[in-house]
């Protein structure tokens, strides 16, 4: 008996994939594992939004992006040269919904008085634009993550998490 299966990475609801950790792990783990021939179909859906799908938060491995870092090792080296411009692209000017609440925070704590230098942009292309293959980046990306390297030289640690309890501590 011969199974035959055909793939299909665009989800069929909105609420597969999207924000949701349990999802977005069992998804990049399945694209992960996917032969190359569906590298540009991985890519293209890696794009589509990546703050919805790059994420992981439940696997307690501690990286919120190693099994993107898997995807993007592997599929990045298969994907055709259109698909992965627009990896490219999409990861140099990803910026995180975040990031205008973090950089407001960081001017408050400043304006208290204290030193806050905590990054609210570069994180994630220090950790995935690495994850491409050197000989297809554009001297764009190579210059980026040249400075990206020299700001990040022990690695970005945004989306790095311990699973343990955490808090601030008041002098």
């Amino acid at each position: 008996m011969k199974t035959c299966c055909r793939l299909t990475i665009e989800c069929p609801t909105k609420s597969v994939g999207k924000r949701n950790s349990v999802y977005n792990e069992i998804i990049l783990d399945g694209m992960h594992r996917l032969p190359k021939k569906y590298s540009d179909r991985v890519i293209k859906y890696v794009c589509n939004n990546i703050e919805s799908n790059l994420f992981e938060e439940t696997s307690g491995n501690g990286d919120k992006l190693l099994l993107a870092k898997l995807v993007l090792e592997k599929h990045s080296k298969y994907c055709s040269d259109n698909v992965f411009t627009v990896l490219e692209e999409s990861l140099a000017s990803y910026t995180p919904s975040r990031a205008k609440d973090m950089y407001q925070r960081r001017l408050e704590i400043r304006n208290d008085g204290y030193f806050a230098d905590w990054s609210f942009w570069g994180d994630l292309q220090n950790e995935l634009l690495d994850k491409l293959p050197n000989h297809r980046m554009s001297n764009k990306t190579k210059d980026l993550l040249s400075v990206l390297r020299r700001k990040y030289p022990r690695g970005a640690d945004l989306y790095l998490y311990s699973g343990g309890r955490y808090g601030s501590v008041k002098l």
